[in-house]
Protein backbone atom coordinates (compact mmCIF):
# COMPACT_ATOMS: atom_id res chain seq x y z
CA UNK A 1 0.00 0.00 0.00
CA UNK A 2 3.13 2.64 0.96
CA UNK A 3 4.51 1.32 -1.93
CA UNK A 4 1.72 2.51 -4.33
CA UNK A 5 1.07 5.72 -2.08
CA UNK A 6 4.83 7.01 -3.18
CA UNK A 7 3.79 6.05 -6.45
CA UNK A 8 5.85 3.28 -7.30
CA UNK A 9 2.89 0.70 -7.50
CA UNK A 10 -0.44 0.80 -9.21
CA UNK A 11 -2.31 3.72 -7.42
CA UNK A 12 -5.58 0.78 -7.05
CA UNK A 13 -3.24 -1.03 -5.10
CA UNK A 14 -3.16 2.22 -2.61
CA UNK A 15 -6.06 2.67 -2.35
CA UNK A 16 -7.78 1.81 1.47
CA UNK A 17 -11.24 1.01 2.81
CA UNK A 18 -13.18 2.59 5.32
CA UNK A 19 -11.46 0.65 8.10
CA UNK A 20 -7.88 1.41 6.57
CA UNK A 21 -7.12 -2.08 4.61
CA UNK A 22 -5.91 -1.90 1.68
CA UNK A 23 -8.23 -4.52 0.04
CA UNK A 24 -6.92 -4.27 -3.42
CA UNK A 25 -3.23 -5.49 -1.71
CA UNK A 26 -4.10 -7.91 0.24
CA UNK A 27 -5.74 -10.31 -2.77
CA UNK A 28 -2.84 -9.32 -4.56
CA UNK A 29 -0.65 -10.68 -1.75
CA UNK A 30 -3.18 -13.79 -1.41
CA UNK A 31 -3.30 -14.52 -4.86
CA UNK A 32 0.53 -14.75 -5.07
CA UNK A 33 1.38 -16.94 -2.49
CA UNK A 34 -1.50 -18.89 -3.60
CA UNK A 35 0.16 -19.21 -6.77
CA UNK A 36 3.23 -19.82 -5.47
CA UNK A 37 1.55 -22.53 -3.54
CA UNK A 38 -0.11 -24.39 -6.11
CA UNK A 39 3.28 -24.22 -8.57
CA UNK A 40 4.68 -26.60 -5.65
CA UNK A 41 1.86 -28.74 -5.07
CA UNK A 42 3.18 -32.01 -5.68
CA UNK A 43 5.67 -31.60 -2.32
CA UNK A 44 2.55 -32.50 -0.12
CA UNK A 45 1.43 -30.52 3.04
CA UNK A 46 4.35 -30.82 5.01
CA UNK A 47 6.37 -29.70 1.88
CA UNK A 48 4.47 -27.00 0.92
CA UNK A 49 5.22 -25.98 4.44
CA UNK A 50 8.73 -26.17 4.67
CA UNK A 51 8.76 -24.23 0.84
CA UNK A 52 6.97 -21.14 2.74
CA UNK A 53 8.76 -20.97 5.80
CA UNK A 54 11.91 -21.90 3.87
CA UNK A 55 10.91 -18.59 1.50
CA UNK A 56 9.74 -16.48 4.52
CA UNK A 57 13.36 -17.09 6.21
CA UNK A 58 15.04 -16.35 2.75
CA UNK A 59 12.77 -13.21 2.33
CA UNK A 60 14.36 -12.23 5.84
CA UNK A 61 17.62 -13.32 5.48
CA UNK A 62 18.55 -10.55 2.40
CA UNK A 63 17.79 -7.38 3.88
CA UNK A 64 19.56 -8.90 6.94
CA UNK A 65 22.61 -9.59 4.19
CA UNK A 66 22.52 -5.97 2.90
CA UNK A 67 22.35 -4.34 6.49
CA UNK A 68 25.47 -6.34 7.75
CA UNK A 69 27.38 -5.50 4.68
CA UNK A 70 26.41 -2.23 4.59
CA UNK A 71 27.42 -2.00 8.34
CA UNK A 72 30.48 -3.48 7.57
CA UNK A 73 31.74 -0.64 4.47
CA UNK A 74 30.48 2.46 6.86
CA UNK A 75 31.56 1.61 9.98
CA UNK A 76 34.90 -0.54 9.69
CA UNK A 77 37.26 2.66 10.39
CA UNK A 78 35.38 4.23 13.39
CA UNK A 79 33.46 1.45 15.69
CA UNK A 80 35.09 -1.80 15.13
CA UNK A 81 32.93 -3.56 17.87
CA UNK A 82 30.09 -3.10 15.35
CA UNK A 83 32.11 -4.33 12.50
CA UNK A 84 32.43 -7.35 14.05
CA UNK A 85 29.15 -8.19 14.78
CA UNK A 86 27.91 -6.55 11.25
CA UNK A 87 30.69 -9.65 9.91
CA UNK A 88 29.29 -12.12 12.35
CA UNK A 89 26.06 -11.47 10.89
CA UNK A 90 26.76 -11.47 7.36
CA UNK A 91 28.54 -15.21 7.64
CA UNK A 92 25.41 -16.09 9.23
CA UNK A 93 22.97 -14.68 6.58
CA UNK A 94 25.33 -16.12 3.47
CA UNK A 95 24.98 -19.80 5.48
CA UNK A 96 21.43 -19.60 5.69
CA UNK A 97 20.70 -18.07 2.15
CA UNK A 98 22.50 -21.31 0.80
CA UNK A 99 21.40 -23.76 3.89
CA UNK A 100 17.80 -23.10 2.37
CA UNK A 101 18.56 -25.07 -0.52
CA UNK A 102 18.57 -24.56 -4.40
CA UNK A 103 14.93 -24.83 -5.06
CA UNK A 104 14.07 -21.78 -2.79
CA UNK A 105 17.15 -19.89 -4.07
CA UNK A 106 15.83 -20.15 -7.24
CA UNK A 107 12.39 -18.99 -6.89
CA UNK A 108 13.68 -16.71 -4.44
CA UNK A 109 15.76 -14.88 -7.34
CA UNK A 110 12.62 -15.14 -9.66
CA UNK A 111 10.31 -13.33 -7.22
CA UNK A 112 13.33 -10.64 -6.52
CA UNK A 113 13.08 -10.25 -10.69
CA UNK A 114 9.60 -10.15 -10.57
CA UNK A 115 10.07 -7.02 -8.09
CA UNK A 116 12.42 -5.47 -9.96
CA UNK A 117 11.09 -5.39 -12.91
CA UNK A 118 7.46 -4.23 -11.61
CA UNK A 119 9.58 -1.48 -9.43
CA UNK A 120 11.28 -0.19 -12.98
CA UNK A 121 7.88 -0.18 -14.77
CA UNK A 122 6.05 1.60 -11.71
CA UNK A 123 8.83 3.99 -10.81
CA UNK A 124 8.08 6.65 -13.65
CA UNK A 125 4.56 7.07 -12.30
CA UNK A 126 5.34 8.42 -8.71
CA UNK A 127 5.19 11.92 -7.56
CA UNK A 128 7.77 14.41 -8.95
CA UNK A 129 8.34 16.04 -5.61
CA UNK A 130 11.65 16.22 -3.74
CA UNK A 131 12.49 15.34 -0.59
CA UNK A 132 12.79 17.90 2.46
CA UNK A 133 16.35 18.36 3.25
Amino acid sequence: MVVAQDGLAPKLLGSQSDGGASVPSMLLAAGLASALLLANYTRGLIGLFEFLIMMSTLALLLPLLVCSIAELWLNWQSVRSWSVAAGLASVYAVFAIFGSGFTVLLWGCLLFLVGLGAYVLFRGAGPKTQPDQ
